[in-house]
């Protein structure tokens, strides 16, 4: 009898130690969960429910950050303000390298806070696991790697684009060569339209 009263005991107390410690606070804009890149960040949800759970994360103008993750139930405020207002902002950009979906690419207008804000939806999940990183190779225009005329390149795999520049002499023709890839020649980053193509 002492035995079940003992185990009884510990088992009520593992509860009431481990209940409040597993609930999530980040449940307001407010009490934002810091996101530290390149981290893995689980969302636990209730199904069919209305939670909602907010992050934060520092980011430097000019820099370009990725969420590798399907892009739904997913919002992302560009300050503290937007996010108390929810103003939701969306010009991002996607990377279609992913199998299966497009993952969210955006770059940093300046320095600051930016605040993502994500809810149950039954097409990922009740839990799921996610990320932001910094991009820094040349699936951007702006880490476009510099390479010299009559030079070969060996473009990895794993994204659908990869981004190189050279300076070119006015007045004169060039050609590129590809092999298992095709080339477009634009004039600068952003530009709607190519130059050249092949």
């Amino acid at each position: 009898m002492k035995r079940k009263f003992y185990l009884s005991f510990l088992c009520s107390l593992m509860l009431l130690v481990a209940g409040p410690s597993m609930a999530q606070t980040n449940t307001t804009y407010d009490k934002a969960e810091q996101i530290t890149l390149g981290d893995t960040i689980i969302s636990q949800f209730t199904p069919g429910s209305v939670e909602t759970l907010w992050y934060k994360l520092d980011v430097v103008g000019g820099q370009w950050y990725e969420i590798p993750h399907p892009p739904y139930a997913l919002d992302i405020f560009q300050s503290e303000s937007a996010a108390q207002q929810e103003f939701a902002w969306h010009n991002y950009t996607y990377n279609d390298s992913y199998e299966g979906f497009r993952a969210i690419m955006f770059k940093a207008e300046e320095n600051g806070t930016y605040y993502i804000r994500r809810w149950y939806n039954e097409y990922v999940g009740n839990r799921f696991e996610w990320s932001v990183i910094h991009v820094t190779d040349n699936r951007v225009c702006d880490n476009a790697y510099v390479v010299t005329l009559d030079s070969v390149v060996n473009v990895p795999t794993g994204q659908d684009f990869r981004w190189y520049k050279t300076e070119f002499e006015a007045g004169k023709y060039y050609t590129t060569e590809t092999s298992g890839a095709n080339a477009a020649i634009y004039e600068s980053c952003g530009a709607s339209t190519y130059s050249a193509g092949r």
